[in-house]
């Protein structure tokens, strides 16, 4: 999360996780809202 957080300090920024790091109570969209961050969830096209 220390990196994360300093690439952050920057701008914005775009952050792909797999499923391991989201879940969980520990997981880094709890910990980033804990801090007070924005998360939002940007859906992708389905593949046609």
């Amino acid at each position: 999360l220390p990196a994360l957080e300093q690439k952050m300090q920057e701008g914005s920024c775009f952050v792909a996780v797999g499923l391991a790091h989201l879940q969980y109570n520990d997981g880094l969209i709890k910990l980033l809202r804990q801090k007070g961050y924005k998360v939002k969830q940007i859906a992708l096209p389905k593949n046609k």
